[in-house]
């Protein structure tokens, strides 16, 4: 495993992480409804579901069995609902802006963030294609593994906080009493983000039919 192999790797995974989708417009939405623990939050939850989906990659396809396509479908069907009542609680139980965010809608930006991240298989097509390219994870030590997974949640991790920094330091001059308009709209953007998720998996045919 040479350091060219792993920097040809992190570029390219950089250039994927600044790819708009999913991900970065939750992001971005909990960066302005919730500040800077809901985007913490976020992170950490979306860490988890690339864990869970490097891991697979690391192990591989073959050992574990695993059938894409039932499992794209399971995950974006349970995200689906999930996004919906995360969405939903927040337009019947609307929170009064605040410096402090209410640790049970932290909870709910982590989890949300792991639904999302796993109900996007293409997540771990990209990493499934794109690793072979430059290393070969069967050839790779346990340490060597870690490594590079950190370096990769790192590398994507950084390209969304490119995306939210300026809503963070914007949300900062934004009257309290407006807050409560933008959590709504946030909301509402769940909602429509679990509807299209829910739709996609419907009509799914194939692993790559996802936003």
């Amino acid at each position: 495993m040479g350091i060219e192999s792993i920097l040809a790797l992190a570029a390219a995974v950089f250039v994927f992480s600044l790819k708009p989708g999913p991900g970065i417009m939750m992001s971005m939405a909990r960066s302005v409804s919730d500040g800077l623990p809901g985007l913490i939050t976020f992170l950490l939850g979306f860490n988890i579901g690339l864990g869970i989906y490097l891991a697979i990659v690391f192990i591989g396809f073959e050992t574990i069995n695993v059938d894409i396509l039932f499992l794209s479908i399971l995950l974006k069907s349970l995200a689906a609902i999930y996004l919906i009542y995360i969405g939903v609680k927040g337009l019947t139980n609307p929170k009064p802006a605040a410096p402090v965010v209410e640790s049970e809608t932290l909870f709910d930006s982590m989890t949300s963030a792991v639904m999302l991240t796993l109900s996007n298989p293409m997540i771990i097509v990209f990493y499934a294609s794109v690793m072979q390219v430059f290393i070969n994870p069967a050839e790779l030590a346990l340490d060597e593994k870690i490594l590079i997974a950190a370096m990769l949640m790192a590398i994507d991790t950084f390209g969304m906080v490119i995306y939210c920094l300026p809503l963070l330091i914007f949300r900062q001059r934004i009257p309290e009493s407006f807050m409560a308009k933008v959590q709504i709209v946030s909301s509402v953007i769940i909602i429509l983000m679990g509807l299209y998720i829910g739709y996609t998996a419907v009509g799914a045919e194939d692993a790559l039919s996802v936003f």
